[in-house]
């Protein structure tokens, strides 16, 4: 008999909820004939390395499974490196959900020579955000860039972003100037997980796309990925800004905790620090200095341009690579089709909330 999958996501993270649905769909999985569950944590799952609550948490779930005769294995969409008592199955959630946002998209070739660079800014209120973007814009850079960029919507958020500001009147000016939009889906992204309970949204469900034409038009992407001074991630996974670069065909500066650069060269993928001055940008500590040396890295560019057409090429077809290794874990999954298709053969996440 097929396995049943079974959402193991959490939103919000409220363990009793958490544990009495999931215990609930596996009682019901039982009930069906099945002795074996798939559990799936493709978006947030997974995330943190040294999380004993949920830990604890999801072992407790599988106890209860094995009580019922049910055997437990996790798809983990992250990282997985991780404390839980069963097997456990790395699928690359969002290489995956990029790679099917862009296979049947015909793509304009790599472009060094337009002078501009690219920065998709999301949740403001961090360093490698607006620290970044106020920065570039006290520098003069933004008249070669193009960028999107939301003002807080939170007033935890606006609270957080202030302390980049000489002044709530600089403040209030930046955000005015800043304000900006790339396209309508990726602008639709700016609220999402302010409620207490993220929902579906057109962005949601295809949230790797940008239109390619935005990458056409410029030839270097600033990548602003997490908080990069947080250290409680577990930060060997990629999310779709990084992913996206590679099949968009982009080089790229990277704003970010060093362990994700790190973790893209550990992939194969080719991170393009010995084509600028400062090498070490994106390695060097603290936080603060990495962007100072980014910053450095990116007048470099503007000025001089840089000749990468060929780490670009690598970088894209690795990507191809790696998505087509990554869908053939799909075949050992034991379950329907229908399931398949329904849970992992998406372009976004919005099913899973």
């Amino acid at each position: 008999m097929k396995s049943k999958l079974i959402n193991f996501e959490y939103f919000p993270a409220i363990e009793s909820d958490t544990y009495n649905r999931i215990t609930h769909d596996i009682a019901l999985a039982a009930s069906s004939g099945y002795t074996s569950v798939i559990g799936l944590l493709l978006a947030d799952g997974f995330l943190y390395k040294h999380n004993d609550i949920w830990n604890t948490l999801h072992n407790k779930i599988v106890s209860y499974s094995n009580s019922i005769g049910i055997d437990i294995t996790i798809v983990s969409g992250m990282s997985h490196d991780n404390a839980v008592n069963c097997k456990t199955i790395p699928f690359d959630f969002y290489l995956h959900t990029v790679w099917n946002s862009y296979k049947d998209t015909s793509l304009e070739p790599y472009n060094p020579n337009t002078g501009k660079f690219l920065f998709l800014g999301g949740v403001p209120d961090r360093p490698n955000r607006i620290g970044l973007l106020y920065t570039l814009y006290n520098e003069g850079l933004l008249t070669n860039a193009e960028w999107s960029f939301f003002p807080p919507w939170t007033l935890g958020q606006k609270e957080n972003c202030l302390q980049y500001f000489p002044s709530t009147k600089h403040y209030y000016d930046f955000v005015k100037f800043a304000e900006r939009k790339v396209d309508e889906l990726y602008d639709s992204s700016k609220t999402y997980g302010t409620g207490e309970t993220p929902i579906g949204t057109d962005w949601t469900n295809d949230s790797a796309w940008i239109n390619p034409a935005i990458y056409a038009s410029t030839s270097l992407s600033i990548i602003s990925e997490g908080h990069p001074g947080d250290d409680n991630n577990n930060s060997k996974f990629l999310t779709e800004k990084i992913f996206r670069v590679f099949v968009q065909g982009h080089p790229f500066l990277l704003a970010a905790n060093p362990t994700i650069f790190n973790y893209i060269k550990e992939l194969g993928f080719k991170t393009f620090e010995d084509y600028f001055p400062i090498k070490d940008y994106a390695t060097d500590a603290p936080e603060q200095v990495r962007l100072e040396k980014l910053v450095e890295n990116l007048k470099y560019f503007i000025k001089n341009g840089i000749d990468c057409v060929q780490d670009v090429e690598h970088n894209k077809q690795h990507f191809y690579k790696l998505a087509n290794a990554n869908e053939k874990i799909l075949d050992t999954l034991a379950a329907t089709k229908e399931e398949i298709d329904f849970y992992f053969n998406r372009k976004g996440f919005g099913h899973l909330l």
